[in-house]
């Protein structure tokens, strides 16, 4: 869980290399082997840091809907907060579309 939070948030870091294993592993307060025993490769670390980073931004959604059910302006209102407080998440998930939307270009 930390490994992959440290990944979501490394899209903010100001870094050359914000996604580069060392850097990660540095943040964590780990050894870059480390990372090793719960993901085979940078790619599956990337892979699952983008399905948690989805899976969170989810059910942040539909926690604010359902509190809010039908009051449209409410739940934008609240998640818009949220994505706002949260940064990384949002650049994360974007910045991994747009790199999936370059490599099949």
């Amino acid at each position: 869980e930390k490994i992959l939070i440290a990944t979501i948030n490394a899209s903010i870091k100001k870094r050359k290399n914000p996604y580069s294993l060392c850097n990660i592993a540095m943040d964590v307060g780990i050894s870059k082997p480390a990372i090793f025993k719960y993901f085979k490769c940078k790619e599956s670390l990337i892979k699952a840091a983008t399905a948690k980073a989805f899976d969170d931004i989810a059910a942040i959604y539909i926690q604010v809907k359902n509190q809010f059910e039908n009051d449209v302006e409410k739940i934008i209102q609240y998640f818009s907060l949220w994505l706002f407080n949260n940064p990384s998440y949002l650049i994360f998930v974007l910045s991994q579309l747009y790199s999936g939307l370059n490599y099949h270009a």
